[in-house]
C-alpha cells in the first residue's frame, strides 16, 4: 500500500473494519490465508474485495482495559454485503483457508457497515 493514499468511501458499498491479534508465529500461516484465499475472494465482488487501509497501532499506544492494541486493522471494501457473506461461507475456504486462518489469528473483531456520506 502506498503512503499518504486517501481512503474513498462510496455509498453502495460494504465495509469491513477489523481489528485482529496474531498468534506467536502467526505471521507466517497468515501470509499462506492469504495466498490460498486469492481464488476464492476473486469469486465475489465486481470486483473482488479490496484492502482500503492497513492501520498499524502506534508503538506507543496508550494502555487500558477499555484501550483496544491490535497487531493489525484494516478496511476492506465489499461490493456488497452478501459477497462477503457467502466468501465466509465458501466451502474451499473452510477447507483450504480456514486452518491456516485459524492458526494465524488468536482474536479478531469486526464490523460490517454501510457509510452514510453527506
Amino acid at each position: 500500500m502506498q503512503e499518504n493514499t486517501p481512503v474513498i468511501f462510496q455509498e453502495g458499498k460494504s465495509y469491513e473494519f477489523f481489528l485482529a491479534w496474531l498468534n506467536p508465529n502467526g505471521q507466517e500461516p497468515l501470509g499462506k490465508y492469504f495466498e490460498a484465499s486469492v481464488p476464492i475472494r476473486k469469486i465475489y465482488g465486481r470486483p473482488e474485495p479490496q484492502f482500503k487501509a492497513n492501520l498499524n497501532p502506534l508503538s506507543n499506544a496508550p494502555q487500558g482495559k477499555t484501550i483496544l492494541n491490535p497487531h493489525m486493522a484494516g478496511i476492506v471494501e465489499w461490493d456488497k454485503h452478501e459477497d462477503a457473506e457467502l466468501f465466509t461461507g465458501h466451502p474451499e475456504l473452510s477447507k483450504i483457508a480456514k486452518p491456516l486462518f485459524d492458526k494465524a489469528i488468536q482474536r479478531i473483531e469486526w464490523i460490517h457497515t454501510q457509510v452514510m456520506l453527506k
